[in-house]
């Protein structure tokens, strides 16, 4: 309990920008650190690694720029920004510094930081949930694969557009899925499939493969294509894909894509199939599923993406 009540008082005191090395760690240093609103402990671990992840309100991220007792090293800091639960935080914070005998613990986290972040996850959650980064893969798949064609598309389904691909003739939908069989898709209202445009549902199957690409991978082939690299770290950030953090590297292999038109004969819950009795009053919204198979569609070929 000595950490943790030096880890609470740490964040009584200190300032914004400040930092306190904490004693009961020994020779096996941390600190006590703010950072503008947010507060956590912070270790030394070495230049080449590169960490950025979020999960509820604590964030766990490597910072390069901050020195120390003038000197400049890479930190791996462990941070909140939740003012009100800095002392039950403290106790999670001495978890993460606290080496453990002989500095064992310490090491373990140095040598594989993503170890002791998932299964700290994994205690604190209700379940280890799964940002499912082939979602976004699958958008930027299908992002690629108009601008290697010559479609002047935008990406704008991370950044709360009403579509995830637009062109001046055509909205497109992207649905991704791991599943190895089935040909389900989900839409989340009554009004996602409309358009004043012709509208294309573009559906991706993923294996997670070691040979696969990445979200990483096609950020810098979307790049090279031409596509705004500010504009694409920023779809990136508002999706929950920050530069280093982990769901950017993980790799999936794409098996199939195929273009469906969004027209007559398409299975849709549109506003029209209630003209004779209208929406029943207090249904706000209508979450439904479409199996595609059946139906027709134009299938692309994957050599644009090997």
């Amino acid at each position: 309990m000595k950490l943790v009540q030096e880890i609470r008082q740490g964040f009584a005191a200190l300032g914004a920008s400040k930092a306190l090395p904490l004693q009961e760690v020994g020779n096996y240093s941390a600190y006590v650190l703010r950072l503008g609103k947010s507060y956590g402990v912070i270790i030394e671990v070495p230049p080449d690694i590169k960490i950025n992840e979020r999960f509820s309100n604590v964030r766990y991220a490597t910072i390069d720029d901050y020195q120390i007792d003038s000197r400049n090293a890479n930190f791996l800091y462990l941070s909140s920004e939740m003012e009100h639960l800095r002392n039950e935080f403290a106790n999670i914070c001495a978890a993460f510094v606290d080496p453990g005998l002989k500095g064992e613990e310490r090491r373990k986290i140095v040598k594989d930081p993503l170890k002791w972040w998932e299964k700290m996850k994994e205690l604190l959650g209700n379940r280890n949930v799964d940002a499912s980064p082939y979602n976004v893969l699958g958008e930027m798949v299908a992002y690629y694969y108009l601008l290697t064609n010559g479609s002047q598309a935008n990406w704008i389904g991370q950044t709360n557009g009403s579509v995830d691909l637009e062109s001046l003739d055509t909205d497109y939908e992207v649905k991704s899925t791991m599943m190895r069989y089935d040909s389900l898709i989900q839409i989340s209202s009554q009004f996602q499939l409309q358009s004043t445009k012709d509208i294309k549902v573009c559906f991706l199957r993923f294996e997670e493969s070691g040979h696969g690409k990445s979200i990483d991978d096609l950020a810098d082939m979307l790049v090279k294509a031409g596509a705004d690299e500010h504009k694409i770290e920023k779809a990136l950030i508002s999706g929950g894909y920050e530069k280093h953090s982990s769901g950017r590297s993980k790799r999936y292999k794409l098996h199939e894509m195929r273009l469906y038109d969004v027209r007559d004969g398409f299975p849709l819950i549109i506003r029209e199939n209630f003209a004779d009795y209208g929406i029943p009053k207090n249904v706000i919204k209508i979450n439904y599923t479409i199996d595609l198979e059946g139906l027709d569609y134009e299938e692309i070929s994957l050599s644009f993406i090997r």
